[in-house]
């Protein structure tokens, strides 16, 4: 049984960290630790807290190196986190990139995603602009 009030607790902790401005270390210091905790008892709502604070980068990143999956067009593909870096698999085709661990990183796979399912599966090449961690950045 899945524990539905875990996203009441994490979200009391990080509208703590933000209201007192905490700096991006501590707020990463003790919520990733939590979401870690929280997931091992089942948290079975997180994806509430990580739509709530989505517009917050550290929290938006913490909840992104959970891993994720991005439709694409008859196949899928994979975000992952691990040995501080990312990777991007396809259902089809396997790893199709990585990269070194920073918000960029993660939104430059996301992006790849993209392409690699618009040239080779034939996709619409969008960008689902829910998994990206800073969907306001510039791309270069």
């Amino acid at each position: 049984m899945g524990r539905a009030d875990a996203s009441s607790i994490f979200d009391r902790v990080a509208d703590a960290l933000i209201a007192e401005n905490a700096a991006d270390t501590l707020k990463r210091n003790v919520l990733g630790p939590l979401i870690d905790a929280l997931r091992d008892a089942d948290w079975d709502t997180w994806g509430e807290s990580r739509e709530r604070y989505a517009n917050d980068l550290v929290i938006a990143e913490l909840f992104a190196k959970l891993g994720h999956e991005i439709d694409g067009n008859g196949v899928y593909g994979e975000i992952d986190f691990a040995d501080s870096a990312w990777s991007l698999r396809c259902s089809r085709h396997g790893l199709v990139g990585g990269g070194t661990d920073t918000p960029g990183e993660h939104d430059r796979l996301v992006r790849l995603w993209a392409q690699h399912d618009h040239e080779l599966h034939g996709g619409d090449g969008a960008v689902d602009t829910d998994v990206l961690i800073d969907p306001q950045a510039v791309i270069d």
